[in-house]
């Protein structure tokens, strides 16, 4: 399980201006992946319930 984290949080995201539907985003892999794509000027909308 530990490597495959470092595998997925290490991989250097390069998609700009993209539109990517991520559920789950307040879970465990899917707030890191939030996170991450935030830092890409991606847009966001988030859809909690």
């Amino acid at each position: 399980m530990k490597k495959l984290l470092e595998k997925l949080f290490s991989i250097k995201i390069e998609y700009f201006f993209m539109k990517i539907f991520v559920t789950g985003g307040t879970g465990f892999i899917g707030r890191r992946l939030v996170d991450r794509l935030s830092k890409n000027k991606n847009n966001q909308v988030f859809i909690q319930k």
